[in-house]
């Protein structure tokens, strides 16, 4: 076999061996969430808020329409990241908590992987959270006459890419702090993300106060701009939402959790657990 294609043959089974770690340390992550009771406390909850705006919609006139939409999307956004970041948080302390980390670190496992397929099974419960809250709230808008358009599911799409931007963010938070601080700081990020573009708006209309004001400008840019994923607006109005937004939006997305991740996966790896 020439060398080229014993090289070739060498890497792919280099990256069949990673990927088969990656996956089972995700589908393990995924049975464990999964189980994870408090999951479905919380997502009884935001079952409840999208049946409370129904409620409020019967309470208005000719509002219902717009009430559900409001408040079921924000259901649906505001409970998944509560998610993300509940089990985020807490998915390398427990890890550690237990001592199973012990028993993972030693075997040829790279620190990377592991963090991957951490990443991987919080994303696959996500997803199974967000389809079961979204077709809750899409029978109540069935219910109530509201069009299922594509818009409708752009815009769960879209919150279903800040949920991913904020699982990095809680995971990234985790692999060197406790889960109490990395809880707080990733609510403290998203809060911001929340309202990073009107932040912004208001620092550029205030004079330039020179080092502060460059700081500021920097640690808004830092901050992921989670008002991209939040087109609900365009849902009420029945906006049509452009494919390339989209394919910016998964861009943004992706690219903000990779980097997360490899920051992530780098302070992970200089944690020292003999």
């Amino acid at each position: 076999m020439p060398r080229g294609d014993g090289s070739r043959v060498g890497v792919v089974r280099a990256v069949t061996l990673a990927w088969t770690r990656v996956w089972a340390i995700a589908v393990n992550t995924f049975r464990e969430a999964i189980r994870n009771k408090v999951l479905y406390g919380i997502a009884f909850f935001a079952i409840g808020m999208i049946f409370f705006s129904v409620v409020l919609g019967t309470l208005s006139v000719h509002e219902e329409k717009k009430l559900i939409t409001d408040i079921g999307f924000s259901a649906v956004s505001f409970f998944g990241v509560i998610m993300a970041i509940f089990i985020g948080v807490n998915l390398v302390y427990k890890e550690i908590d237990r001592k199973t980390i012990y028993a993972i670190i030693p075997k040829p496992i790279e620190r990377y992987q592991f963090m991957v397929g951490k990443f991987l099974g919080v994303v696959m419960t996500l997803f199974a959270q967000t389809v079961l809250l979204s077709i809750f709230l899409f029978l109540f808008l069935a219910l109530y006459g509201a069009p299922l358009t594509g818009t409708t599911f752009a815009a769960i799409y879209l919150i279903f890419l800040a949920i991913i931007v904020m699982t990095a963010v809680a995971l990234f938070f985790s692999s060197f702090s406790t889960p109490y601080l990395s809880g707080f700081f990733s609510l403290g990020i998203f809060i911001l993300g929340s309202v990073r573009a009107e932040a912004i708006a208001q620092i550029s209309k205030v004079a330039k106060i020179g080092t502060l004001y460059d700081g500021l400008q920097v640690f808004a840019s830092v901050i992921p701009d989670l008002t991209l994923f939040n087109v609900v607006g365009r849902v009420q109005r029945g906006d049509h939402v452009p494919f390339l937004y989209l394919v910016e939006a998964t861009g943004y997305a992706v690219t903000y959790a990779a980097v997360l991740l490899a920051l992530g996966s780098f302070a992970f790896n200089r944690r020292d657990f003999v």
